[in-house]
């Protein structure tokens, strides 16, 4: 976890990702999960290429080169770069279709369409409820790299995030917004699960890999998550996945995990109360 990418190294993964299939990702990163869950579930080798996020390794100018933005996940095939999870994801399943993760027919393409825009829709509510409940314990690690982090890092958008969660600038309107428009959008995929096992019907596809790693996320949250009866069971299913393991709990850190169950202890009761329990 506390590992970062030498000069060296940098210079042999530049020339490596010319040809092959590699991936760029960061452990607790949902949206890492959500490809890496795909790979898995797709049964695809992928060089896998760890970028360290707690040591702002995506600020590098290495980094930058490859993804302008400076965020991961990043897919690369062949020399040509893939961001946005969503959309590795699709370029993963055209790549190669076999076992298929997309539906036949226009109707259930069109609802798996939906389903994979709601879950990409709520990004920016996950990040936010993900540093405002969990990453409070990591608060002064991120002031104390901010000044280097914000003069190297060309995503503004993202620095302005960062100084916003290092200088304890969330206020409770925003996060009790951000949690009301998860309700909104849960109470929306919870009815396309009725009477059926996948978002699809019987078959799982790339929509129930777009929801799987945001689910988790509210989870480990305690979001009341218990509200959406369909949700709930469908959540289980996933967890019972050997990509939901390998993919997504094998990689969660356990020092970070041990700090979220600390701040979730402290603060359960302040907690339940902004998501709604009371």
């Amino acid at each position: 976890m506390f590992k970062t990418i030498s000069s060296r190294g940098q210079i042999r993964i530049k020339n490596e990702i010319k040809n092959g299939l590699h991936i760029f990702h960061f452990d607790f990163s949902n949206c890492s999960q959500r490809v890496r869950i795909c790979l898995i579930e797709k049964g695809m080798d992928c060089n896998s290429h760890p970028v360290n996020l707690l040591l702002n390794d995506h600020s590098t100018d290495w980094f930058q080169s490859i993804n302008p933005k400076g965020l991961v996940p990043v897919l690369v095939h062949d020399g040509s770069v893939v961001t946005e999870s969503v959309d590795i994801i699709r370029y993963i399943d055209r790549l190669y279709p076999s076992p298929g993760l997309q539906p036949e027919g226009n109707g259930n393409n069109r609802a798996m369409d939906e389903i994979i825009k709601l879950a990409d829709s709520v990004q920016s509510q996950i990040k936010l409820l993900t540093h405002y409940f969990m990453a409070k314990t990591q608060r002064l690690l991120v002031k104390r790299s901010l000044k280097k982090f914000s003069d190297n890092h060309n995503n503004s958008d993202l620095v302005a995030f960062k100084k916003r969660f290092a200088n304890n600038e969330f206020t409770v309107d925003e996060v009790r917004g951000a949690v009301d428009e998860m309700h909104k959008v849960l109470r929306i995929i919870d009815t396309y699960l009725i009477k059926q096992t996948w978002f699809l019907g019987d078959d799982f596809s790339l929509a129930d890999i777009a929801w799987m790693v945001n689910i988790h996320r509210l989870d480990l949250m305690c979001f009341p998550l218990s509200r959406y009866n369909n949700l709930g069971l469908w959540y289980q299913q996933c967890k019972q996945r050997e990509s939901f393991q390998q993919g997504l709990v094998d990689y969660e850190p356990a020092l970070i995990m041990f700090l979220f169950k600390i701040n979730k202890f402290i603060n359960l009761s302040k907690h339940k109360k902004m998501f709604g329990f009371e």
